[in-house]
């Protein structure tokens, strides 16, 4: 009898030495696993060998098998404790059935594997160094073929061998992965920084994070504002779909926070209608700012894990930092081509038809009606900034105004207002809507030139407008909004103090009784514009300032004796006149 069982054991050994030989050649687990299966079915001669793997939830999936059972490869799955293979590979312990298999509670039949023939079955653990379970390997056999004990401890002997070699192979698998992951990074943030523009940004993290997370697809969405997102690209190429999921919608499923298998077929059904996929969405976030999402698209029988959603979210912040950066990039490009258009504009500067040209590539129509703003900022007190009600001002002007341009600049906001379907005073009654709520947060004037149409009479236009906020301090003490046409006689006046004005004795006469007044705390100057404008009649002059009417006859006196002007019979026009030019002067902080 000795013969017989030195020469199994030889036989046994010659089946070891190739196993050994066999896992050491090759770290490619595909090709361990598939050798194993011949191997082993050589040796114990048996129907169907099956090689589980432990899947990080706990269940079994098969990874490679005899023929002619290859289609079931990926696709045979225990859940933890399913099946003989999830028995074993859950209590750590083998098992050998030599005969009914069958009948034992532990048995899941699967019709595709042609177990229902099967009478004996043997399964052995494949145990890792630290003695957990990575796999299970079984062995089917046909009646009247019955698994020996032989057969069993040959199992056991290989087993230790196989998880070896899966332990390498995973750990080969892992580093290789790894090392693919920081070179697919390194690629993408080396393409990040080569894209001057959104269009090519947003092409190159959808190809890359498809590559490096190996998703079905990818798609990156923008947001478009107030919760709304565009499909900004995507890889492979998608079909146009009726309706995009907005910011909130996404919000509510990741707001739970747990990233499960659940939530991952919500989002999929949520982007893409398919229930049968799964999801990943990262957010794109900088600076506190939602800029989009990053989808990937996965088989719903391969969801994202723990470490593929790290990955994303580490794409997706990558990926807002530099939309972030190219937006601010094309948001101060645009700033400085508007404000550079508006100057040349002011000045008449180039030819008429290089600014209808520059206008037009800023969105903004030179042959259309338009006016000409100039906001300025006046004294008092305020519970904002200027430099945030101005801010204002830009953006709700714009909105209320489609096809306007502004610019912020010297502590002043210029730009020209398009006049839609309405006219001026329609344009006029909306600002001072607009003007209403804004100064009180911070005072503010704001001026308004004639309609403008054609690019040649912009520079007029602008000229006006600044006449206006000039004056507006003028023609009312509380700060408002100001058309070319309120200013009335100061059209001309403006123009006179600018260019620089005649002397006039009665000029000089008033600036010293303004003087008095500021010393003396006195309201002569202002008694004198009020009698003027009542054009000398005392009794309605003396209404309007709440004196009685010798009072106001005592001023007139008092303002004789300091000036010299005999008001009754000197020329009111030319005191008016120099009345307004020392207005005039004080709002443009130029009297002496």
């Amino acid at each position: 009898m000795s013969v017989p069982n030195t020469a199994v054991r030889s036989a046994e050994t010659r089946h070891l030495f190739r196993i050994i030989n066999t896992v050491s050649s090759t770290l490619d687990l595909d090709r361990v696993l598939r050798a194993i299966v011949d191997l082993v079915s050589d040796a114990i001669a048996c129907h169907a060998c099956f090689i589980y793997l432990v899947a990080p939830d706990g269940s079994v999936v098969l990874r490679s098998v005899s023929d002619p059972y290859g289609a079931l490869v990926d696709r045979l799955r225990f859940e933890r404790g399913e099946g003989l293979a999830g028995w074993v590979a859950e209590h750590n312990q083998p098992v050998f059935l030599t005969e009914g298999a069958l009948t034992d509670p532990r048995v899941k039949v699967v019709p595709e594997a042609d177990e229902e023939q099967y009478q004996s079955i043997v399964a052995v653990p494949l145990r890792s160094k630290a003695g957990e379970v990575v796999g299970v390997i079984s062995l089917h056999a046909e009646a009247p073929r019955e698994f020996t004990e032989a057969d069993s401890d040959f199992l056991v002997h290989a087993a230790s061998l196989v998880a070896g070699a899966i332990e390498n192979a995973r750990l080969y698998e892992n580093t290789r992965r790894r090392l693919a992951l920081v070179e697919g990074m390194a690629d993408l943030s080396r393409a990040i920084s080569a894209a001057s523009t959104v269009d090519q940004l947003l092409p190159a993290v959808a190809r890359r994070a498809q590559r490096l997370l190996a998703a079905a697809a990818c798609e990156v969405y923008v947001s478009s504002g107030d919760g709304a997102l565009d499909l900004g690209a995507s890889s492979p190429a998608s079909t146009p779909r009726d309706r995009l999921p907005t910011a909130a919608d996404l919000g509510v499923v990741l707001a739970r926070g747990r990233a499960d298998d659940g939530d991952s077929r919500r989002l999929a059904e949520l982007l893409w209608s398919d229930v049968t996929a799964a999801a990943l969405v990262a957010p794109m976030v900088a600076a506190d700012e939602l800029l989009g999402f990053l989808a990937l698209r996965f088989p719903g029988d391969r969801p994202a894990d723990a470490e593929a959603r790290e990955v994303a979210a580490s794409i997706a912040g990558q990926a807002a930092i530099a939309l972030k950066n190219l937006h601010l990039i094309e948001s101060l490009t645009e700033h400085n081509a508007i404000k550079d258009f508006l100057e040349d504009l002011s000045r008449g500067l180039p030819a008429p038809a290089g600014l209808a040209d520059r206008g037009r590539a800023l969105g903004c129509d030179l042959n259309r009606p338009h006016l000409v703003l100039q906001a300025a900022p006046r004294s008092g007190g305020g519970t904002q900034s200027w430099e945030d009600v101005a801010r204002a001002l830009e953006s709700g002007a714009a909105r209320a105004f489609p096809g306007s341009l502004f610019d912020r600049r010297d502590g002043a906001v210029r730009g020209l207002v398009r006049l839609g379907s309405g006219d001026e005073s329609a344009a006029l009654a909306r600002l001072r809507e607009m003007h209403a709520t804004l100064n009180r947060s911070h005072p503010l004037a704001i001026g308004l030139s004639h309609r403008c149409e054609g690019p040649d009479s912009f520079a007029t236009g602008f000229e006006e407008a600044q006449q206006a906020v000039t004056a507006a301090a003028v023609i009312s003490p509380e700060p408002g909004v100001v058309s070319f046409d309120d200013l009335g006689a100061y059209k001309y006046l403006l123009r006179v103090s600018q260019d620089g004005r005649t002397r006039d004795h009665r000029g000089d006469a008033l600036k010293k009784l303004e003087t008095y007044d500021r010393r003396h705390r006195s309201q002569l100057l202002a008694t004198l514009e009020e009698y003027l404008k009542r054009r000398g009649n005392i009794a309605a002059a003396a209404q309007t300032l709440f004196v009685h009417p010798n009072t106001l006859r005592q001023r007139l006196r008092r303002i004789q004796d300091l000036t010299g002007l005999d008001v009754q019979n000197e020329d009111w026009l030319m005191i008016e006149i120099e009345l307004k030019l020392l207005r005039l002067e004080r709002a443009l902080g130029r009297a002496s």
